[in-house]
């Protein structure tokens, strides 16, 4: 599955503002099928000596246990795995409380369910504005849209010149990580 965002803004290309700027951000996403059990998100729990535990959904099929310590335990092959492991075992996880070390089961939701994972993301940008110096090689990219600042390097992928008034229409392709963060403004510019 494919999924994709188009965003306009302010952009700067090697430091120099340009009159408009489009960003395309492309992400694809794979959907599995799990036979084994999972995190239930809304777990929760009070142990022995009061104190409550709970899971904290961190992402779509991801959760975390905020006061419980985790500890990874190498388990030795019990064959139950028909020889897949090839002797080596399997890793067990001990959760306790950080604060009595009562040991804590959290629960699991059993059965089938379909999860989604992360691929490749790409991205392309382009910039229209007044020829900023030579555009050979890697540049630097910089979009400014609603208090949220996206960066990374590009290649021109693409150029056309109007000889009117000098003005640079540019394709460019994402050759880094896209980056993203909140603006922030120095000297009445986002920087």
């Amino acid at each position: 599955m494919t999924s994709t965002a188009t965003i306009r803004g302010t952009g700067y290309l090697n430091g120099v503002e340009m009159d408009m700027a489009e960003l395309t951000v492309i992400h694809e996403v794979e959907t599995l099928w799990s036979h084994g059990p999972r995190a239930d998100p809304d777990w929760s729990y009070v142990d022995e000596a009061g104190h409550f535990h709970a899971a904290h959904k961190v992402k779509q099929d991801s959760v975390t246990y905020p006061t419980l310590k985790s500890e990874s335990i190498a388990m030795p092959c019990n064959g139950s795995c028909g020889g897949v492991c090839e002797g080596e075992g399997y890793t067990s996880i001990k959760r306790t409380c950080q604060i009595c070390r009562e040991e804590i089961v959290p629960a699991v939701i059993r059965g089938d369910y379909q999860f989604s994972i992360p691929r490749r993301t790409n991205w392309t940008a382009k910039v229209t504005g007044l020829s900023s110096g030579a555009l050979n090689g890697l540049q630097s990219l910089r979009l400014v849209c609603e208090g949220t600042e996206f960066f990374g390097v590009v290649s021109v992928a693409g150029l056309t010149t109007s000889v009117f008034d000098n003005r640079l229409s540019l394709d460019l392709h994402g050759v880094s990580e896209l980056g993203r963060r909140k603006a922030t403004v120095v000297a009445g510019r986002a920087a």
